[in-house]
C-alpha cells in the first residue's frame, strides 16, 4: 500500500514498487479449476478449489420418476461473468478523531454495520471505536453490500498514521478489481409427462466465485441462492440440486442484482 499527499504522487510511487513475482499456473474457468474432476488442475488453495459443496434438496423419488417419465431432457447452461458498474465507483475516507477516541470511516457502502464489524475484526479493535458513515452511495446493486479489502486498508493506514486517508477507484480499477457476479454453469435434467408438465428436476450447479470469499456473505451465497431459485415459478414435484463454489484466478464474486436469479444472459448447449 502506497500513501502520499495526492493521487498523482501515489500513482507515481506505486510504479516504483518492484515486485518479485513467482508465476504459478492459473485457473481461469470452472473447467480449468478442476470442477469436472481434472486432477492436474492448478490449486489455488491447499484444500483444493472447491470452497463450498452443498446439497440443498435431494428427493429420493427422482430415480423412479426419470425411469418412468415419457420425456427426459438434459442441457447445460452458462451465465456470463458481469461487473456491476455503479455510477459512483467505490470510495472511502478514514480519519482518527482524537476527541471521541474513534476511527471515523466515510464509505460508499450498502452495509455500514458490516463494514464496522469487518474493520474491527481485521484491526483487532472494538466496534465501539469505529464509526461508519454512508453518504449517497451512487449505485450499489450488491457490489457494495460486502466489505472491500481497500476499505480495511484505508482504515488501517489512518489508524497507524493518525492522518486522514482516502481512496477512490477509477473506472479501470473498478472493472479489474471490484467484485463481480453471476458466472455459473448449470447441468440440468428434467422429466416431463405426456402433457409436458414437469415431474422432476435434477441440477448440478457450479459457480465461479473467484479466488476468495467475501465478507460477510462468503462465496456460499452463489450456489445456495442458485439452488434455491432454479425452479422459479414452476411447480416441481421432485427436485435435487447440488451447488458448488469453485475458486478461480479472478476477482471475487459478491451478491449482485438478485443473486443467481433468472436472467437473460444465458448460453445453452444441448
Amino acid at each position: 500500500m502506497v500513501v502520499a499527499d495526492d493521487a498523482y504522487m501515489t500513482e507515481d510511487a506505486a510504479e516504483l514498487v518492484a515486485v518479485d513475482w513467482d508465476p504459478l499456473p492459473a485457473a481461469a474457468s470452472i473447467e480449468a479449476a478442476g470442477a469436472d474432476g481434472n486432477e492436474g488442475a492448478p490449486r489455488l488453495h491447499d484444500h483444493g478449489n472447491c470452497l463450498v459443496d452443498l446439497l440443498m434438496f435431494d428427493d429420493e423419488r427422482l430415480p423412479q420418476i426419470f425411469a418412468a417419465a415419457k420425456t427426459c431432457v438434459s442441457a447445460t447452461f452458462h451465465s456470463a461473468r458481469v461487473a456491476a458498474l455503479p455510477l459512483e465507483a467505490r470510495a472511502c475516507l478514514a480519519e482518527w478523531d482524537d476527541r471521541d477516541d474513534q476511527l471515523v470511516v466515510h464509505v460508499s457502502t450498502q452495509v455500514p454495520h458490516q463494514v464496522r464489524s469487518g474493520i474491527a475484526q481485521a484491526l483487532d479493535i472494538p466496534e465501539r471505536a469505529i464509526r461508519v458513515i454512508a453518504p449517497d452511495v451512487g449505485g450499489g446493486f450488491g457490489l457494495k453490500c460486502v466489505v472491500g479489502r481497500e476499505e480495511v486498508a484505508v482504515a488501517a493506514a489512518a489508524l497507524r498514521l493518525r492522518r486522514p486517508v482516502r481512496w477512490a477507484e477509477d473506472r479501470q480499477e473498478n472493472l479489474t478489481a471490484a467484485f463481480h457476479g453471476h458466472e455459473q454453469r448449470y447441468q440440468v435434467r428434467a422429466a416431463f409427462d405426456q402433457q409436458g408438465r414437469i415431474l422432476g428436476l435434477d441440477a448440478e450447479i457450479d459457480c465461479d466465485t473467484g479466488a476468495y470469499s467475501v465478507f460477510p456473505f462468503t462465496c456460499a451465497v452463489e450456489p445456495l441462492m442458485a439452488a434455491t431459485e432454479l425452479p422459479g415459478v414452476y411447480k416441481v414435484p421432485a427436485y435435487r440440486a447440488r451447488g458448488r463454489a469453485i475458486a478461480t484466478n479472478k476477482a471475487p464474486a459478491a451478491p449482485y442484482r438478485g443473486v443467481s436469479g433468472r436472467r437473460s444472459c444465458w448460453s445453452w448447449s444441448g
